[in-house]
């Protein structure tokens, strides 16, 4: 039994690891050098299935004597291969083994075991070679020898349940082919046998993942475009290596030499992208296809950024161009084909800010099978002998996954806010009914009113009245004034005419 935490259930197990170890002896198992960099790399990226218990555990020689009986077991005999390690020791890179699987090291008396098949490998848990009951794990040879038939099973491909799911078993491993059907566009048999030729495909090539994408289910994919058409299509996908983003990187950034040597400069609105890693004849053509007139290019002033130059047969970024024209401007002498090479270099053409993370490839033969698409497929996986051998595979290099997006997915709706709750209102004072006295005194209250409002309205009429009769102020050689109303019985003649003398002599302005 192994412990999870007691000193007193540590030294059952020891009892156990002992009689362990006495018992029958098991299959022999090979012995693993990390020192040998080859065999470790076969052993934990070539794809069969290997199980290798780490000698160097503190676990009394338990996962060792574990693994020697579960190897005696037919089915996992035939499924995988037992070995032993040392799991702390340095590999050539500096690491050791379980760094660099990522394993942590386990509780003091546990085994540490792990499986290595399909091109990954990963620690074997504690369930998978013990029967654990409650606090304590009791070691099982049994339990371990059908884990280990278990993974050496061939791989089968995944058929993709949801758009997430690409990345994670697809786009994250080292080898994937994605097969794409359309299920709306197939029949059942069709799809039958693309599904068949998928199986075969995974069935014998261990470090291959397959997955296959209905677009049905799964919507539109964002390479559809640069893929062929077909009623069944294969994509290969790479995680790439730092070194193979590197070559990738370098093959994109490689400027051809430019087909006209004329010394003026002439400026196209062509990407980078059309002429870096392009054979002279294509950078040409691009360029061509997309050239300026001066006028055009001269006063564009930021947008002249992401022009093409080209100058006595070499192709210039803006930064280089302004330099060779300043200089041109400055000190007279027209710049050499040398100088501009020079300047080429300091300020390159760039094409993509961010470095590769996948190459990917298109199956463009004939009909789709897994003979056609296995030897081709084949090619693309198997371990290139150098960068050269590496960029003739002609892999894209893609900065960032592919995915799928659902067509006419509803959008989610917008959650409604509740709104807010009425103020509740006072309760109403119940009244009581008036009395006969009550009303009699309303009425009289409001007759009382309504006189006092017409006394009112009366009163303002009589004086807006007396407002509008004309009157005049006269004046006595004493200097006394008095008032009197003009009633219009004609004595005011002279008022009068000077008043009609006045509006004469409006009228003549």
């Amino acid at each position: 039994m192994m412990p999870r935490e007691s000193g007193r259930l540590r030294r059952r197990l020891a009892i156990v690891t002992a009689l362990l170890v006495g018992s029958a002896s098991g299959a022999s198992l090979t012995s693993l050098s990390a020192r040998d960099a080859d065999k470790m790399k076969s052993v934990l990226y070539g794809g069969a299935c290997w199980v290798v218990a780490c000698t160097d555990a503190d676990d009394k020689g338990t996962g060792q004597s574990l693994l020697e009986r579960a190897m005696d077991d037919a089915d996992a005999a035939k499924a995988c291969s037992g070995a032993t390690l040392k799991c702390d020791a340095k590999l050539p890179s500096g690491k050791s083994t379980r760094a660099r699987l990522g394993i942590a090291k386990p509780p003091e008396g546990y085994p540490l075991l792990f499986v290595a098949a399909n091109g990954e490998a990963r620690a074997v848990a504690v369930e998978e070679y013990a029967v654990v009951d409650g606090q304590t794990a009791t070691p099982d040879h049994r339990r371990l020898a059908k884990h280990v038939a278990d993974a050496g099973a061939p791989p089968r491909p995944t058929t993709l349940a949801a758009a997430a799911d690409f990345k994670a078993k697809c786009a994250e491993k080292r080898h994937c082919l994605a097969v794409f059907v359309n299920g709306s566009r197939s029949d059942a048999a069709a799809l039958r046998g693309f599904k068949q030729a998928a199986a075969k495909l995974a069935r014998t090539r261990r470090t291959l993942r397959v997955v296959v994408a209905d677009a049905k289910t799964l919507g539109s994919f964002s390479l559809a475009k640069a893929l062929p058409g077909g009623a069944a299509t294969a994509l290969y996908l790479r995680r790439l290596s730092a070194n193979e983003k590197a070559v990738l990187a370098a093959a994109a950034a490689k400027l051809p030499a430019a087909k006209r040597d004329d010394a003026a400069f002439d400026a196209s609105a062509c990407g980078a992208g059309d002429v870096l890693a392009k054979s002279a004849d294509d950078a040409d053509r691009n360029f061509e296809a997309k050239r300026l007139a001066p006028r055009d290019w001269a006063g564009a002033g930021d947008a002249a950024e992401t022009l093409v130059f080209r100058s006595s047969g070499v192709y210039l970024s803006y930064g280089a161009a302004a330099l060779a024209l300043a200089e041109h401007a400055l000190f007279g002498a027209a710049p050499t084909a040398r100088s501009l090479r020079a300047l080429a270099a300091k300020r390159p053409l760039a094409a993509s800010s961010k470095p590769p993370l996948l190459g990917a490839k298109a199956f463009r033969g004939g009909d789709f099978g897994a003979e056609a698409v296995g030897a081709w497929v084949d090619g693309m996986t198997a371990a290139a002998a150098d960068d050269l051998a590496f960029l003739r595979l002609g892999l894209t290099g893609l900065p960032k996954a592919p995915k799928f997006s659902k067509a006419g997915a509803p959008s989610p709706r917008p959650t409604r806010r509740p709104s807010p709750r009425p103020t509740p209102r006072p309760a109403r004072t119940p009244t009581k009914p008036p009395t006969k006295a009550a009303k009699a005194q309303a009425a009289r209250d409001k007759a009382e009113a309504r006189a006092e409002r017409e006394r009112e309205a009366r009163a303002k009429m009589e004086a807006d009245a007396e407002e509008h009769i004309p009157q005049t102020v006269d004046i006595s050689d004493d200097g006394d004034a008095s008032w009197h109303v003009d009633d219009g019985d004609g004595d005011d003649e002279d008022d009068d005419d000077e008043d009609d003398d006045e509006d004469e002599d409006y009228e003549m302005i």
